[in-house]
């Protein structure tokens, strides 16, 4: 339990909360809540205990955790960064100009910059503000509020009114709430669209700058190339544009940075755009009439419910990937992540998803692969079907087994995934071909052994196809074109026979809400990052041979019963009625 954290979204979609405090004072810890999965798991932890300190995303994903308190209520003038990508804490060698809590800390809307407004320190109110900016790494400051306040509250302004920041209430000095606000004004720069295709041309747009004022402008690719250098001119109101950058046509999964600084005011201000991937990840329920009987997939991009779903443990859930946005020819990776491992509150370890399989194993997947093609992809259901394919790759046999382990999970010891590995486990693709590596080995990330939770991992790499056969489309002088992957998730068995890890230990007993299966990356970009998940309670019992016998006759309603005798111990006698319901029996 904590309070006075914060808690700030991250591009990936989890929640970082962080510091705060309980009854033993300021905390260091932290911990990433994934809505999907219903989880909460460690991270960090802080560098020093904060409470009532401010956190802000910057434009590169990375969190600023600024000021605070310590557990000795001293208040803080230090900062550090955490960064997703290694869970952890860095300090930030740059001091804040005056240690505050309680205070604002916002990055700036199509600015990049944090403002660190109002607060206290020792017990007094501060009247200061300033900025931190994430290309020098340092605090400067700024224009002091015209009213010091503490616990306020502060909302953007969006176009046409960029460049503005409202500040409202609070408390002031003898802790009275205000009814005051305030506006805090600001140099802005910003694309005309987030993400582009190859060859598109990008328009740049500021606010706030100096009358008259010259821009200058850098545009920095994460591939690598050269800078792009560009120069604007603010009008009479401090607005520019500017219209000359287009998009190279062989690249895609670029992540671009414009940087714009007045010549005459020496403001900054940064923005960020794409030429992303489009990708999405679709799953097959298979009940579409809430009977716990299979019906043909339909692929969708919600949870799998109770309601939808026929899966027993022991069957596999069919998955599809689209990735539309393509260069014909060009060569990409895949990372899919799924649960692997989650420990109940009394420690007992419970598998979910344990392998990978077929998209066919035990769904009818392939054939309906064309149906239900998601928005944002352009590839319809004429033109899928031309797609070349399937080409195959064959999923490489986890090595991981469970090391000598002591109660409640001794029963685990030394069991091995791939002595349960299912024949015929396939990644198939359509619209491109699996090249050199093809498929790395099932990694772990978090070890199964003792950490509270676990996924597997494993990475596919495959090359665009041209033409028809990858539902390419030409667009001027950019040729995009898209492929299909499919495969599947096997639900981890709860039984005591080979097949099974041990009574409870099954998919159905997974805790929590959800077991997930996510596309972690895409040419190692995880910002993108989709999950599908499926309630624990959508996993019916390992499924078990069952006979239905069904009274069907000609004309329908015949009122004369059938009676029918049968053999076996636990078996009794039944008779059938096609006028009566139920006109089925189950063996």
């Amino acid at each position: 339990a904590r309070q006075d954290h914060t808690a700030t979204l991250l591009p990936d979609g989890r929640v970082l909360v962080a510091g705060g405090s309980d009854f033993s004072g300021a905390l260091e810890s932290a911990e990433l809540y994934d809505p999907t999965a219903g989880t909460v798991s460690p991270a960090g932890p802080l560098n020093v205990p904060r409470t009532l300190a401010s956190a802000a995303l910057l434009l590169d994903g990375t969190v600023l955790v600024a000021g605070g308190q310590t557990t000795t209520s001293e208040d803080l003038d230090s900062a550090e960064v955490y960064d997703a990508a290694t869970n952890t804490f860095a300090w930030l060698s740059a001091p804040m100009g005056t240690a505050r809590s309680g205070h604002l800390g916002v990055q700036l809307l199509h600015n990049g910059k944090v403002l660190i407004s109002g607060g206290t320190s020792g017990g007094q109110l501060v009247t200061s503000a300033e900025v931190y900016d994430p290309v020098t790494g340092a605090f400067q400051p700024v224009d002091s509020p015209g009213t010091a306040r503490r616990l306020f509250g502060a909302s953007f302004f969006e176009v046409p009114y960029t460049g503005m920041l409202l500040a409202t209430g609070g408390f002031d000095s003898s802790a009275q709430p205000l009814a005051s606000s305030e506006v805090f004004f600001y140099p802005t720069v910003r694309s005309d669209k987030p993400d582009y295709a190859p060859g598109e041309t990008v328009t740049l747009m500021g606010e706030g700058w100096r009358p008259n004022e010259r821009v200058a402008i850098n545009i920095r690719e994460s591939s690598g190339d050269p800078d792009t250098n560009l120069t604007a001119t603010a009008g009479a109101t401090g607005a520019f544009s500017n219209s000359e950058f287009q998009m190279n046509l062989l690249d895609r999964g670029v992540k671009f940075t414009a940087t714009a600084r007045g010549l005459t005011s020496g403001w900054t201000a940064q923005a960020k755009f794409t030429d992303a991937i489009t990708s999405t990840l679709d799953q097959c329920k298979d009940d579409t009439n809430n009977d716990n009987l299979k019906d043909p997939c339909v692929w969708q991009n919600g949870s799998i419910n109770p309601g939808d779903s026929a899966y027993h443990e022991g069957d596999s859930v069919a998955f599809r990937i689209w990735l539309d946005g393509l260069n014909p020819g060009s060569t990409h990776t895949v990372t899919i992540r799924y649960d692997f491992t989650k420990q109940t509150s009394g420690g007992v370890i419970v598998l979910g998803y344990d392998f990978l399989t077929h998209p066919d194993a035990t769904e009818t997947a392939t054939s309906q692969r064309c149906n239900n093609i998601p928005g944002g992809v352009g590839v319809t259901g004429t033109t899928c079907p031309g797609m070349s394919g399937p080409d195959t790759v064959t999923i490489p046999p986890d090595a991981f087994t469970f090391s000598s382990l002591s109660a409640p999970n001794a029963a685990l010891s030394g069991q091995a995934v791939s002595t349960r590995e299912t024949a015929g486990r396939q990644v198939v693709i359509f619209g491109g071909t699996f090249t050199s590596p093809f498929i790395s080995s099932i990694g772990k990330d978090g070890n199964p052994n003792t950490d509270s939770d676990s996924r597997s991992q494993v990475t596919l790499t495959f090359t665009v196809g041209s033409g028809s056969a990858a539902a390419c489309t030409t667009q001027g002088q950019t040729t995009t074109c898209a492929v299909n992957i499919l495969f599947g998730g096997h639900l981890a068995k709860g039984t005591t026979d080979a097949s099974g890890w041990g009574t409870g230990r099954g998919a159905s007993s997974f805790p929590g809400a959800a077991i997930s299966m996510r596309m972690h990356s895409v040419d190692g970009d995880s910002s993108g990052a989709v999950n599908r998940s499926i309630q624990p309670a959508a996993v019916l019992a390992p499924a078990q041979g069952h006979i239905i016998v069904d009274k069907v006759t000609s004309p329908s309603g015949d009122p004369t019963s059938f009676g029918f005798s049968t053999t076996g111990t636990g078996y009794a006698g039944f008779s059938l009625t096609d006028a009566a319901a139920p006109n089925d029996q189950t063996l």
